[in-house]
């Protein structure tokens, strides 16, 4: 019986002291938890690292009021003109427009001819910029201004006639024309935006064939 007992005796000191020994380490078997929540992803940074309005991807559409001073009359009239952000400091726009004027002429010296005559000029021109907007360089540039310059090449066709408004028959010593001229030049504008989709622009261009346009218009953008 004292065997017996001695022995359960021995089997449970051992059972114990294996217990106390045993590493913690192989008590955990789950995983720690980690709690996302907590964690701070970075985000990047939305905004760019330059001024002004100009932004890639814009597309900016304009309606213009345009006066062209050149070789004859200075003709008034409209122009449409679209513009497509390529890259942050890089446009490229197309535009068309219109322009028209009529100036009476007063004859005082020649009784041959009648006392005034009507001329008509008509100028009608197309084509293409390419603009760099200056607020990737200029990082103070606000927000919602964009300044920019650039090259344009295309196309300008002028007609000129002259009429009579008198009704009186007479050998006209005046011939109607028309031509066209290849237009290319240089070109500086300003864009102010009262929200961020609408504003104003000023923009002046400068071509090699003598004719320099000037407008003024409404903007928006999309």
């Amino acid at each position: 019986m004292k065997k017996l007992i001695y022995s359960i005796a021995t089997v449970l000191v051992a059972f114990n002291l294996g217990a106390q020994t045993l590493p913690t380490d192989s008590l955990n078997t789950t995983e720690p938890v980690i709690n996302t929540d907590s964690l701070s992803v970075p985000q990047e940074d939305s905004l760019p690292n330059y001024g002004g309005a100009f932004k890639k991807g814009d597309i900016d559409v304009s309606v213009d009021y345009i006066a062209e001073f050149g070789q004859n009359n200075a003709t008034h009239g409209i122009q449409a003109q679209g513009e497509y952000a390529l890259l942050p400091f890089l446009g490229i726009a197309v535009y068309i427009g219109n322009t028209s004027n009529t100036k009476t002429i007063e004859n005082s010296e020649n009784t041959t001819l009648p006392t005034e005559y009507d001329v008509h000029t008509n100028i009608f021109s197309t084509g293409a910029k390419a603009l760099f907007h200056f607020g990737y360089l200029i990082h103070s540039l606000p927000q919602n201004m964009d300044l920019y310059g650039g090259v344009g090449l295309g196309i300008i066709t002028s007609s000129v006639n002259y009429d009579n408004p008198s009704g009186i028959v007479y050998n006209n010593p005046f011939e109607d024309y028309s031509e066209t001229d290849f237009n290319a030049g240089i070109n500086i504008g300003y864009k102010y935006y009262v929200t961020e989709l609408i504003g104003f622009n000023a923009e002046l261009f400068a071509n090699y064939n003598g004719y320099t346009t000037g407008q003024i218009g409404v903007n928006f953008k999309f």
